[in-house]
Order: C-alpha cells, then structure tokens, then sequence
C-alpha cells in the first residue's frame, strides 16, 4: 500500500465492519472511515482529488471533486441510503414475485418438470404464530409433504376464489423447505 503526499487508502480489515485510513496531507482532509467502505484517494490534477469507494456487499462510487469534503459527503449520503436498504423490514410484493420465479426456474432446470420426494415424507416444523415470539421456545411439530402437495392440489381446484394466506402459504413453503433440503450440499 502507497502512502505519500497525494495518495491516501482506507482499507476494509476482517469482515468488512471496520476501515482505517492512512491520512492525507493538508488542514481539510476528511477523516475517511467510513466502515464497509474501501476507499482509495488520488489527486488527479493539482487541486482535483478523485475518491473511488467499493463497498463490501459489491456497490461502488467515484467522484472527482475540488473539494474532497465534498466528495465524501456524497459517499456517506449513499451509504445511508444502502443501510436503509440493508437493514429493511419492508419488501415489495414484485421483488418476491421476482425472488420465487428466479428460484423456481433453477429448481426446474435443477430437477425437472416434478420432484418425487421419496419416502422422506415427515419434517420438522414451527407454526407461523410461534416462528416471531422469541420469548419462548418455539414446540415443533411433524409437518408432511404428502399434506402439503395435498393442500396445493386443494388450493389450484378451488372454485370459489377463497385464499387463506397463513394456511396456504405454510404449506407451499412447507414443499420449498423440502426442496431446499434435496439442493443442500453434501455434508
């Protein structure tokens, strides 16, 4: 790593949660941790200061400003909002729509067109009510693969247009629980 009067480096040590700096000459500079955040200074021409930032989950930014204050306003400003959307509780219905048929199109290249589960019929299973109480321990209890793709089946034939999401949706996740154990890695 470079260190001389117009080069500066903050690097991302361990896991990416912490940066340091090497600091840059002059009264103005910046205090550049920022953690998550590669970030490398150069000065482009005298008195323009290119900041090129990576961030640790893949996102980058470049500026080249007079003002190098400046310029890592502008990172900080994108880092908020990346940590915005980090740390969301809050999902749209299309990116899940999006989520499940990019992982349902691998699962049919994967295994085919249907996925004979065998004879391993029973799994473990914590009802929706229980799996957000983390004040208790949850008590798990035997689902069934052969109930799920029964209530599945149930739920495409319905007529009246009745959709009982808690119901419905358990046991369709109950068949990708099931499908995410065949697609585990071998141990």
């Amino acid at each position: 790593m470079r260190s001389d009067n117009r080069v500066g480096r903050a690097a991302v040590a361990g896991a990416g949660l912490v940066s340091t700096v090497i600091p840059m000459p002059g009264p103005d500079t910046p205090d550049l941790q920022l953690p998550g955040w590669t970030i490398e200074v150069t000065e482009r021409s005298p008195g323009v200061w290119r900041l090129m930032a990576t961030h640790a989950m893949g996102p980058t930014f470049e500026a080249a400003d007079a003002n190098l204050n400046h310029a890592f306003e502008q990172l900080k400003d994108l880092d908020r909002r990346l940590s915005k959307y980090a740390q969301s509780t809050t999902v749209q219905i299309e990116d899940v729509r999006a989520g499940l048929m990019m992982i349902l199109d691998e699962i049919q290249r994967k295994f085919g067109d249907e996925i004979n589960f065998g004879t391993t019929d029973s799994y473990w299973n914590i009802a929706p009510d229980e799996i957000v109480d983390l004040e208790k321990d949850p008590t798990p209890d035997i689902g069934q693969v052969s109930d799920d793709i029964a209530s599945l089946r149930e739920l495409l034939q319905r007529t009246d247009g009745q959709l009982f999401v808690w119901h419905d949706l358990t046991h369709i996740v109950g068949i990708l629980r099931r499908i995410a154990a065949l697609d585990l890695p071998p141990r």
